[in-house]
């Protein structure tokens, strides 16, 4: 239970980055640096530490993959190739 309220949540919250994107972005790391809190708070496992980092890695993507989408709208050619630049380093 405990997962799929963590990853409804890590779905769910970055969509803010398209309405706000400076304060959607925060609430986005939020919640990343608050979901093994959560599970462990709530008494749940992931099994082992590679299915957490592929796990957290997918949601890491989902929110920065937002993140990027908004800042090619961005007027400034260099923030958005800075931009680019920083989410392919990332990946």
């Amino acid at each position: 239970m405990a997962i799929f309220l963590v990853a409804f949540l890590r779905l769910i919250l970055p969509l803010a980055i398209l309405r706000f994107p400076f304060w959607g972005v925060i609430l986005a790391m939020a919640a990343d640096a608050s979901d093994i809190i959560i599970v462990e708070a709530l008494g749940a496992e992931f099994g082992s530490a590679g299915r957490y980092h592929a796990f957290d890695k997918w949601f890491d993507l989902w929110y920065l993959a937002l993140a990027l989408w908004v800042s090619r709208q961005w007027p400034e050619a260099m923030a958005r190739r800075t931009a680019t630049a920083l989410f392919g380093w990332r990946l």
